[in-house]
């Protein structure tokens, strides 16, 4: 099991989104008991179910998305949710929030700007050769060889997931999109292999993203505009 870094891993992510992506707003949370509390607004979203845990994760979800708002002098917003449990932004802005058990992100965009923006952090041992059929298409599982590739594409395909449904608003499955990975540049594209919408045409590539491993951990942000 990786031992996590974590002030050195927040670093890194840092320097990355800084270097990759200055048009966004992006803000980095770690998840400890002395995450802000939601708000009112927001803590309702939560089932009354919710344990600690979840409760913890969800605020400093939460926290994040508004210090990057913040960023885009957009202060004291709150977050909604959508039908799908996505994170609803302020009228012109679009943005992705994710995490582990121990941190949050969260990216955020002018919508004239950005049609998708998807973000994804994962742990990589959480992934597992048996779940490779499941997550890859035939293709793509050519070029996966060990654990932290199976991971890179899990986590990729999270975040273009994410970028899609910011447009489309529709859940789309693993075997629809197929991933072209730069193994040096630790990018990515992204094209529709089924019909699922006009709007992305098979074979056409239409995202880009990039991966950074750090920490025992993946971030993928995936965008297209």
């Amino acid at each position: 099991m990786t031992t996590i870094d974590l002030e050195c891993g927040i670093s890194d992510i840092r320097h990355f989104l800084r270097a990759n992506y200055p048009q966004l707003a992006c803000a980095i949370q770690p998840i400890n008991p002395d995450v802000p509390e939601p708000f009112p607004e927001e803590a309702r979203l939560l089932s009354p179910n919710a344990v600690s845990k979840r409760r913890l994760e969800f605020a400093a979800g939460r926290h994040a998305a508004r210090k990057a708002l913040q960023l885009l002098g957009r202060s004291n917003c709150p977050i909604g949710k959508g039908q799908f449990g996505q994170p609803m932004f302020p009228d012109g802005l679009i943005g992705s929030i994710t995490h582990t058990e121990s941190l949050a992100v969260a990216i955020v965009g002018t919508a004239n700007n950005q049609r998708g923006i998807g973000v994804d952090l994962e742990l990589v041992q959480r992934f597992k050769p048996d779940l490779s059929d499941a997550v890859l298409t035939p293709n793509e599982l050519r070029h996966v060889n060990d654990e932290n590739q199976l991971a890179a594409h899990f986590s990729a395909k999270e975040a273009t997931y994410k970028a899609i449904f910011t447009t489309l608003g529709k859940v789309i499955g693993f075997q629809d999109v197929e991933l072209s990975f730069d193994e040096l540049e630790k990018a990515f594209s992204a094209k529709a292999i089924t019909g699922f919408s006009s709007m992305f045409p098979i074979g056409k590539d239409f995202l880009n993203g990039r991966v950074l491993t750090t920490q025992g951990m993946i971030l993928s942000v995936a965008l297209f505009g």
